[in-house]
């Protein structure tokens, strides 16, 4: 991060405010866009104005998926290690052990398996936002008729003149 001026902080995908950091900051520790403006201080107007700001988005998603990659990765380490304390108590002399150890067993199936499929949709969601950014542009801006229905985010629907 460069010098800091006027309250704003550099980086390679725009500048943002030392208060956009820090809401940013607060979102990924798990904060509501209600809780982020209620410590900072700020009204919904300036909170939805920063949602609209490419470099708040970008600048969260990308550290959102840092976030996720690292958890991922302490998962992926820690993962055999559970999955074999959980087969050795599967010969456990208790039947009770036996069962908690068999069914914890499952279940770390299947949360991989869902982690695997939340994965593949983000895969998905990610190829369709480039999509949509070389048929539309960066900015959004959809044209109808020869008329631009103006920028337009992921998600967000326009009305159309006419």
């Amino acid at each position: 991060m460069g010098a800091v001026k006027t309250g704003k902080a550099d980086n390679h995908q725009g500048s943002l405010t030392i208060r956009q950091y820090r809401a940013i900051a607060l979102l990924l520790a798990g904060n509501t866009d209600k809780e982020v403006r209620a410590k900072l201080g700020i009204p919904a107007q300036t909170m939805a104005k920063w949602w609209r700001k490419r470099a708040f988005r970008e600048t969260y998603e990308s550290r959102a998926r840092v976030l996720l990659d690292s958890a991922m990765t302490y998962s992926k380490i820690h993962l055999k290690e559970a999955v074999d304390v959980l087969r050795e108590n599967l010969q456990a002399p208790k039947n009770a052990d036996r069962i908690r150890a068999a069914i914890g067993l499952i279940q770390v199936v299947f949360k991989a398996h869902e982690i695997t499929e939340i994965a593949v949709v983000f895969a998905r969601m990610e190829q369709f936002q480039r999509e949509f950014e070389a048929l539309y542009g960066k900015d959004g801006a959809i044209y109808v008729d020869g008329h631009e229905a103006g920028p337009c985010t992921l998600g967000q629907t326009k009305k159309i003149p006419g």
